[in-house]
């Protein structure tokens, strides 16, 4: 008896096909997650750093610091400093400008009355980490819940 095969794969074939390219994915996705939480955080850091830009720049010309405003909400002040149409809102986060007046100054510092800070706010924690160890070598950094705030100045009596 003749068995004659026709074109097609085998259950069998179709198995082991199946299974490398479910090894392959195993191996391969944690890097591609990875890679893209990397680019993520990048772009939180040159948000970071187009923000700081900005604030310099307005207290170099008008000696004052940018008050505070709320999560997502961009200073009118830095508007003219800022890139066209740019947005403290993202898809994955939200950026917040902090100025905190001390009246009494810090516990260990009571010369420091300002402290100026820049807060990343989302809600993956793997990116809100992932910038803090991208960025916590060159800032003095907190984490409370949802946020990762940035110290960018702290100031005597609010002065520059």
């Amino acid at each position: 008896m003749n068995v004659s095969r026709q074109g097609g794969f085998v259950l069998i074939e179709l198995v082991i096909a199946l299974t490398i390219i479910g090894i392959m994915l195993r191996i391969t996705l944690p890097s591609y997650q990875r890679m893209l939480r990397n680019a993520r955080a990048a772009q939180v850091i040159g948000d970071f750093n187009v923000i700081r830009a900005a604030t310099f720049a307005y207290n170099a010309e008008t000696n004052t610091w940018p008050k505070e405003y709320a999560t997502g909400k961009s200073p009118t002040e830095l508007t003219p400093y800022l890139p066209a149409g740019y947005a403290f809102k993202k898809a994955r986060y939200q950026m917040d400008w902090e100025n905190w007046i001390l009246p009494s100054g810090l516990p260990k510092n009571p010369a420091t009355k300002v402290l100026l800070g820049i807060s990343v706010n989302t809600t993956d924690k793997a990116l809100g980490n992932t910038v803090v160890s991208l960025l916590g070598k060159t800032a003095a950094s907190y984490t409370i819940g949802n946020s990762y705030t940035f110290l960018i100045l702290s100031t005597a009596n609010g002065a520059p």
